[in-house]
């Protein structure tokens, strides 16, 4: 109903996302589209649209914080739930920090403003001091001081001031790239020493590269998730709450059920011995790595027994070593041994506790490395249930990968997405299975 002699620019780009955000939720709903196309879609918009102008106008906080909201009140309906404020913050955080990479506008547009002023600097033969920059500019360096306060307290003590003399001395600290690394790492450590200690233990958990991967489409991979099994993999991405108190696991083996209780965050369900599915989950990774490796040159062989990594259990009998990969070239071999651990304990999803390691895959590693006696050979290839790659793992599929930089980047990319899909179709189908009804 506003006047359209009093629509400001700024206001038309609260329209465009309106009129966006309206036609994506509609084809959602009409199931013409299915969650992570609009997730995808809804990234897009976000992180896009307002950029452009940000770049040449300092956006009001009220245009900003507008636009943060009508987001955030997408993804909610999207999910078909009411995230909590820290989960909130966690969409808005960069894909390699835990988040969505639904990325929010009120500092990442100061930091796009600041940014375009130290690119036009680098790029002018202008010999402005401080002073008769202020002269030339005085309009913009009202803006410039007033995004640099928005931001502030997410740079370094010691961060230059963006001024001229620092945009032409400084330029890669006053660049926009720079400032929005500095903001978003800030973000992450706020959210997460003001959450609770499964919440911090989650995202300690969803680290480093290839995390996260499979949230958005790769057009290099032939793997996706249904659509059920990729709500399940979100919740468990944010935290949220996935059974209900006094349910009971519904693992099967051979006529005998678990019975045990499951609880809110899934611990359970992921961990669970009784049924195929941890060993189903277990398997499919292996078979995934093991489709990649051979496609780089490498021969192959899985689930083979080792004598060399033969040992004496502590009751004398003998435990065979059976690698699920053995890959050779040359005269080089690798033992690669795969496995999934859990970051979680029952007392940190029930009793908010932490848990007895913060670094639960590089601990899987040394377990592996202990049980063969660290054989100088073998490869741990340990991920987390929420999808953190350990150190071994991360070496071992930067050494296999092409040297080319164009096909190695490609191949990285594809492996880390196709490995974290395959983790979570396995997370998904132990959660469903383990519950008395089909997930909503």
């Amino acid at each position: 109903g506003t006047p359209l002699d009093d629509v400001t620019p700024h206001d038309t780009l609260l329209i465009t996302q309106a009129h966006a955000l309206t036609k994506l939720t509609a084809m959602h709903s009409q199931q013409n589209i299915d969650t992570q196309t609009a997730i995808t879609i809804l990234r897009n918009i976000n992180n896009h649209i307002p950029i452009y102008r940000a770049r040449s106008h300092l956006l009001p906080i009220h245009i900003t914080q507008a636009w943060d909201h009508n987001t955030a009140m997408t993804i909610d309906y999207l999910l078909q739930t009411t995230l909590t404020p820290q989960q909130h913050l966690q969409t808005q955080l960069p894909i390699h920090l835990g988040g969505l990479g639904m990325l929010e506008l009120t500092h990442r547009s100061a930091a796009a403003f600041l940014g375009s002023w130290q690119s036009f600097a680098t790029k002018r033969s202008n010999n402005y001091t401080d002073a008769t920059f202020k002269h030339h500019f005085p309009q913009a360096t009202t803006h410039i001081d007033e995004a640099h306060q928005r931001i502030r307290r997410f740079l370094p003590p010691d961060h230059p001031t963006p001024t001229w003399t620092q945009w032409t001395t400084n330029a890669h600290e006053l660049s926009q790239s720079t400032l929005s690394k500095h903001i978003n790492n800030q973000q992450y450590d706020d959210l997460h020493s003001n959450t609770t200690v499964l919440h911090q233990t989650i995202l300690d958990n969803m680290h480093g590269p290839g995390n996260g991967a499979w949230i958005y489409p790769n057009s290099m991979s032939t793997q996706s998730l249904p659509e059920i099994h990729y709500a399940v993999a979100l919740k468990l991405r944010l935290g949220i709450i996935i059974h209900t108190h006094n349910e009971t696991c519904q693992h099967n083996t051979n006529g005998t059920q678990c019975g045990q209780p499951l609880d809110t965050h899934a611990h359970h369900s992921l961990t669970c011995k009784t049924g195929p599915h941890r060993t189903k989950r277990h398997d499919n990774i292996k078979h995934t790595l093991n489709k990649w490796i051979k496609q780089h040159g490498y021969h192959t062989l899985v689930e083979r027994h080792v004598p060399a990594l033969d040992r004496v259990k502590p009751d004398g009998t003998l435990k065979k070593g059976i690698m699920d990969i053995i890959a050779t070239q040359d005269t080089q071999i690798w033992y690669i041994d795969v496995s999934v651990t859990s970051p979680l304990t029952t007392e940190t999803v029930e009793q908010d506790q932490p848990p007895p390691s913060k670094n639960p895959a590089l601990r899987r590693e040394q377990d592996k490395r202990r049980k063969y006696n660290q054989h100088p050979t073998l490869h741990p290839f340990v991920m987390t249930t929420y999808g953190k790659l350990g150190h071994d793992a991360i070496t071992l599929l930067r050494r296999m990968a092409p040297t080319d930089a164009e096909t190695r980047s490609e191949s990285l990319n594809t492996i880390y997405h196709d490995i974290a899909t395959t983790l979570q179709h396995g997370n998904a189908e132990s959660i469903l299975a383990s519950q008395p009804t089909p997930h909503p």
